[in-house]
């Protein structure tokens, strides 16, 4: 399904690489501008790219004695609670090149600054690290 998008994204501009488990079912994804940037071998952060990824986890509904349901992402092993990331909101994704101009119309999660600040602490500051793993955020 995800790869499903790859013909609207590349007639746009951009592209998606997406990251498999054992067992064939997707656990990450990026979408890439299509020229301007490199791949790594791993999925990592895209290089030299004049425009930032937009990366795609999977996340699953899991039930806590703590925390009662929360969403897991299925790559990093982090958990949220349910109200970090539900209702989700549209959120229009101007992208502007020297060619063209286009739309992604994108779902934001509800309380996304909450997700950032667990998961990178102060991500307003440049950083080329890699977000924390197996966290369990919490308000």
């Amino acid at each position: 399904m995800i790869l499903s998008l790859e013909p609207y994204l590349w007639n746009r501009g951009w592209s998606i690489r997406v990251s498999y488990s054992c067992d064939n079912s997707a656990i990450f994804a990026q979408i890439v501008p299509v020229c301007g940037h490199e791949y790594e071998a791993e999925m990592g952060k895209v290089k030299d790219g004049e425009y930032p990824a937009i990366e795609l986890y999977v996340m699953k509904k899991v039930w806590s004695k703590d925390k009662g349901w929360v969403l897991r992402d299925v790559f990093g092993g982090n958990s949220f609670p349910m109200s970090w990331l539900l209702p989700v909101r549209p959120y229009p994704f101007e992208v502007i090149t020297p060619e063209s101009s286009t739309t992604l119309n994108l779902q934001l999660p509800a309380q996304p600054e909450k997700i950032l600040d667990c998961l990178y602490g102060n991500w307003n500051v440049f950083s080329s690290k890699h977000s924390r793993l197996s966290l369990e955020c919490k308000d």
